[in-house]
């Protein structure tokens, strides 16, 4: 399971712990990416990770974004299974134990897994769906909580990548990927928890939020000409 961390120093300690429950007993790896973070989290990762044996971590020198954070991780990552969710503990670490279990009961079916966030405000969901919606008809894809986390995907999937964007479009290429490879969305309810520690660099607003929709929309051509 990877995780981006972009200046999450203040909630490392705390998301190691958490892991360090959610995972005990499964055959699972945990690699945290130093996403070019600038506020002592590689600092943060060298004292805490010796306590941690199932984590190590990955240092992005320069922040090239979310997407590229997550690549640079996959490709540390060893599993068959690899997959990704957020640093700042608003998906408790059960979720992605949970997520692992869902694949290893699997047999050899093609299924993506992916949660489906819940308690959320009415304006988030009535963004979540509208964006779900547009993304979904322009690329005739079934998609819905493109944001959903966290989320775990066969090794064999990473294969087709093509050209990945590397900012908050990552989620949706992934996606859409898997269901037009003939992989079926398994999904599963997450319940979203206040930030633990620092500020979304999205989601602070209707401003911030129509920037990210506009990136959205901007980025579909590229996303279905990667499919």
């Amino acid at each position: 399971m990877v995780i981006p961390c972009y200046n999450e120093a203040a909630g490392l300690p705390a998301l190691l712990a958490g892991f360090a429950r959610a995972l005990s007993g499964l055959d699972a790896e945990l690699v945290l990416v130093d996403n070019g973070s600038t506020d002592g989290t590689a600092a943060v990762l060298e004292a805490a990770l010796p306590d941690f044996p199932f984590a190590r971590s990955v240092r992005v020198p320069v922040n090239r974004g979310y997407g590229h954070g997550i690549l640079k991780g996959l490709e540390a990552a060893r599993g068959a299974w690899v997959g990704w969710t957020h640093a700042d503990l608003q998906f408790d670490p059960a979720s992605a134990a949970q997520a692992i279990r869902a694949a290893a009961a699997s047999g050899g079916e093609k299924i993506f897994i992916k949660g489906r966030r819940l308690n959320r405000g009415l304006a988030e969901r009535l963004f979540t769906a509208g964006l779900a919606l547009a993304a979904g008809l322009y690329l005739r894809l079934p998609l819905s909580d493109i944001n959903g986390q966290p989320n775990l995907i066969r090794r064999e999937l990473l294969e087709n990548f093509k050209s990945p964007p590397e900012d908050f479009c990552f989620d949706m290429y992934v996606y859409a990927l898997a269901l037009s490879r003939g992989y079926r969305a398994l999904r599963f309810p997450v319940a979203v928890r206040p930030r633990a520690a620092g500020r979304s660099s999205w989601n602070s607003g209707l401003r911030s939020r129509l920037k990210l929709a506009a990136r959205y929309l901007e980025a579909l051509p590229r996303v279905k000409g990667s499919l």
